[in-house]
């Protein structure tokens, strides 16, 4: 895609195009991921979150943390009030998992 295209597409742009001419850019990310889920549990009959299959999000030999709750890529970016006091939200698990990482660093020192 060349960088006049890209300008083409851009918020300003379609302003600038006038009532008659603007085109439709909303597509809401829920909708995206369930169609790559889709295709990914068609094509390889995978579990997978839209993005990555189970099966290759685990590297051979390393450890590897398996929530409760279902939790998909973009949980991270998107939860970060929770209603539910009982269960983890965003900074919590980040903060669980950098701890699990500076706990392995520290084993594979000694």
């Amino acid at each position: 895609i060349s960088p006049a295209v890209l300008a083409t597409m851009s918020h300003v742009a379609h302003a600038e195009l006038g009532q008659t001419a603007k085109l439709p850019v909303v597509m809401p990310l829920g909708a995206v991921m369930a169609a790559c889920a889709q295709l990914l549990q068609a094509r390889y009959a995978e579990k997978n979150d839209g993005l990555v299959t189970c099966r290759d999000a685990e590297v051979p030999g390393s450890v590897v943390v398996r929530p409760k709750r279902k939790l998909d890529h973009a949980w991270m970016v998107y939860s970060s009030v929770n209603d539910d006091p009982s269960e983890a939200d965003a900074s919590q698990v980040c903060e669980a998992l950098l701890t699990l990482l500076m706990e392995v660093g520290q084993r594979g020192k000694k």
